[in-house]
């Protein structure tokens, strides 16, 4: 999946140098297949704002709320994401072996989220699987 934040990033820097150009014209100038392009940098702009907000996130208690992605028991996929604390804990128990992770797929509810019961401040659910670097740039807490 770092693969695809990568190209994901990649796009948006290739429409974000298209639209450099489109800027420097004007709806006389250029029409691409019968659009203006003012009309093209509209859609550049859409596409653009559609990719950013694929980026996985945190997943926060808002997404909770008219979501059709929440199944009929109040879960939603989500990418669990482990700090040292809790993957010490599943080598103590047994659920991993030294070395492995806990991070991966799995289902979240309103109640693991900040604040609530069930929430566990040593893990952290995403919208989509992040890549490392992103992992590392967002803070804990």
């Amino acid at each position: 999946m770092a693969d695809m934040e990568k190209r994901r990033e990649r796009v948006i820097e290739m429409l974000n140098d298209l639209h450099a150009v489109a800027c420097g014209l004007d709806d006389r100038q250029c029409y691409v297949n019968g659009m203006g392009i003012s009309r093209l940098r509209a859609l550049i702009d859409e596409a653009t704002a559609v990719l950013r907000a694929e980026a996985p996130r945190i997943i926060t208690a808002e997404d909770f709320k008219e979501n059709p992605m929440v199944d009929e028991y109040g879960f939603l996929p989500a990418w669990c994401e482990c700090d040292e604390v809790e993957t010490e804990r599943g080598e103590l128990v047994g659920v991993i072996s030294k070395g492995e992770t806990l991070d991966g797929w799995t289902e979240v509810s309103l109640d693991d989220m900040p604040g609530r019961p069930g929430h566990n401040p040593h893990v952290r659910y995403w919208t989509g699987r992040p890549s490392k670097e992103l992992m590392k740039q967002v803070k804990w807490g």
